[in-house]
Parts: C-alpha cells; sequence; structure tokens
C-alpha cells in the first residue's frame, strides 16, 4: 500500500476514534431523534392517508410497505450527527428538520428504485418497489403496471409530506431551508432526466456534471436541515461534496458490470475504455483481475484519496475529526472491494464487481 494512504489510516482512525468517544452521547441523543422523528412522521402520514382514504386497503397497504422501507432505510441518515456536531445544530431544530428533510430524501430513493427498477436495495432488503410488487402482483413484475404506478405515487406522497413539514417551519430561518431545498431537490431531478440522455461514449465533463447533480445535490437535501452557517464551515461543506463524488464513483466500480449491461453511464467504465482495458471485466463473473486494469482503477482511488485525505488534515478542530472519520469510512469501503491490499496480505484476489 502506498505509504501515504498508511499514514492517512493511521491518523484518520485514531482521529475519528477520538471524536466518537469524546460525544458518544450528543451522537446518540441525535442518532435518537432521527430515529424517533422519522417513525412519528411516517406513522402520523400513515394515520392521516387512513383517515383520509376512509380506511381504503389499497392506500393502506401502499402506506404500510412505505412505512416499513423508510424506516429500515433511517441506518442511511446516521452520519448527519457527526456533521451536526460540527455545524452545532440544537437538538431540536435538527429532529424538526431532518424529519422533514428524510422524507424527503427517501422519496427521491424510492423514485429512483422504480426508475432502475431496483426490487432489492443491493440485495439487502426489498425496496418499496420490491415490497408492492411481491404483494399485489404475486412477484411477477411484468404482469402489471400497478406497483410501479403505485411506488411513484407514493414517492410523491412522501415528497409532499417533507415539503409540507418544511413549510410549516417558517420560523428560524425556515423559509431559507425550504429554499435550499428545493433548490438541492430541482437539480437531483435534473441529474436524473440527464441520466437518460443518450451518449454511446459519454465525456467526462457529462459525467462529473451527472454526479454534481444527482448526487452531490441530492446529499445537500439532507445538509441544508442542519442550520449550517456557510461562511463560517465553507470549507468542511466543499470537502464533503469532494466526499460524494469519490463515493460514487466508488460505486461506480463496485456496479460496473450491472451498469455496462444496462447502459448506465460509468465513470470506471470510460477510464477503463479510454486506455483500451473492456476486457477486463470479461474474465470473471465478479472480479477484475486484469492486472494492468487492477494498477489503473488503484492509481486513480488511490490519487483520489491522497487528495482528500490532504485536505481533511486542513480542516480545524472537529471538522478535521469528522472528515477523517468519513474518509476513514470511504477507504475503507475502497479496501472491502479489494483495493490497497496490504503489504503483509497476499496476493491480490481481484476487484469486486457486480
Amino acid at each position: 500500500m502506498n505509504p501515504g494512504l498508511s499514514k492517512l489510516i493511521e491518523d484518520a482512525t485514531r482521529e475519528a476514534d477520538a471524536f466518537e468517544t469524546r460525544h458518544a452521547q450528543r451522537l446518540d441523543a441525535y442518532r435518537q431523534a432521527i430515529a424517533q422523528g422519522v417513525e412519528s412522521a411516517v406513522n402520523t402520514l400513515h394515520e392521516d392517508v387512513r383517515a383520509l382514504s376512509a380506511g381504503d386497503p389499497l392506500c393502506d397497504t401502499m402506506m404500510q410497505l412505505a412505512t416499513e422501507y423508510v424506516l429500515w432505510l433511517r441506518w442511511t441518515l446516521f452520519d448527519l450527527p457527526r456533521y451536526a456536531i460540527v455545524f452545532e445544530t440544537p437538538l431540536a431544530t435538527f429532529r424538526e428538520r431532518v424529519t422533514a428533510t428524510a422524507l424527503i430524501y427517501q422519496s427521491i430513493r424510492i423514485l429512483d428504485d422504480v426508475l432502475d427498477t431496483h426490487l432489492t436495495y443491493k440485495d439487502l432488503h426489498s425496496t418499496l418497489l420490491g415490497s408492492a410488487t411481491e404483494k399485489l402482483t404475486g412477484n411477477d413484475a411484468s404482469s402489471s403496471d400497478l406497483p410501479t404506478n403505485l411506488s411513484l405515487l407514493t414517492s410523491v406522497l412522501l415528497s409532499v409530506e417533507g415539503l409540507r413539514r418544511l413549510a410549516n417551519l417558517c420560523k428560524d430561518g425556515g423559509p431559507s431551508v425550504l429554499i435550499e431545498v428545493l433548490e438541492a431537490y430541482r437539480k437531483t431531478v435534473v441529474g436524473a432526466i440527464l441520466e437518460y440522455s443518450p451518449h454511446s461514449s459519454p465525456t467526462t465533463h457529462y459525467l462529473v456534471r451527472l454526479v454534481d447533480l444527482k448526487n452531490v445535490s441530492y446529499s445537500r437535501i439532507l445538509i441544508a436541515a442542519l442550520s449550517v452557517d456557510k461562511e463560517k464551515h465553507q470549507m468542511l461543506l466543499a470537502w464533503i461534496d469532494e466526499l460524494y463524488v469519490l463515493s460514487q464513483q466508488l460505486n461506480d466500480l463496485n456496479d460496473l458490470r450491472r451498469d455496462v449491461a444496462s447502459g448506465q453511464p460509468n465513470f470506471i467504465w470510460e477510464m477503463l475504455k479510454e486506455r483500451q482495458l473492456m476486457h477486463a471485466i470479461d474474465a470473471s463473473p465478479d472480479r477484475i483481475r486484469d492486472r494492468a486494469a487492477i494498477a489503473a482503477v488503484e492509481d486513480f482511488y488511490g490519487e483520489a484519496f491522497l487528495k482528500l485525505g490532504s485536505k481533511a488534515y486542513t480542516l480545524p478542530g472537529d471538522a478535521r475529526a469528522v472528515a477523517m472519520l468519513k474518509w476513514r469510512d470511504a477507504i475503507g469501503y475502497a479496501r472491502f472491494l479489494g483495493l490497497f491490499p496490504d503489504d503483509s496480505e497476499q496476493e491480490a484476489t481481484g476487484i469486486r464487481i457486480t
């Protein structure tokens, strides 16, 4: 492994562990606020839908399925407490605003599941579309448009509920938060449309723009809820944006074969094409084993991680600790995929792809 990466991993682990120990009680309080707030919000919406529909069984079924999925997805929000500590977000404000933005955030995830026909979330859990397909059509997705249509409508319902809650928080900066969320939401939708644009050979400029719209803007929906002093925290906010770009590029690596098969834009595939290494995904169904391809991929991610880690060093206090923590998590995922094996490890078994 690159000595610079080894040093960064050591430093990041030390700072991350110290941060989580130092703020353990506050982190737990924020996470409880997420868990309780989101549960209360979806349960209240379910009750409202039941009342508005006069107890209609189909409406009730879709809300049951949506509630289960949204509650399972709460783990995707558990980074927010770390940022909230740095941004000094009051706990009550955090609960109100994160609850509202979480509904919007997850509604877009449900929309994306439908657009990409994801019946499971990375084989870990059924999506709303997957559950609705099983419940309404006996798991035969081709037999009816009903699960797709109802999942789309439920996504809209969750989104509107989140926006309604934000609109009700019009005091203490509420309108500003609403505008920020709407702007990020608008960009995310533009990115989703842009992804369908036909590109036989997408340019790097196109892929960077796509990630900024569809992924970075998507993350800003949640960050907007934290009452950030943008001038005070501009360096950390810029760092977070870069992290989300790198995270998406790691997802591109993991999803490489699936994206190529479906014709979806993929940054790593374009890099392999540029270097005439497309054959690297043909030798194994779930690994890249070609040495030249592995070297190219590791060089790309090694440079990206070194750059992002070096920038984390420049941040002050808890901002640096949180950045180091997130950097450590990201490189941990990269190593899970097979990147950056230790010198003491046996010969690399390749890079995981799906």
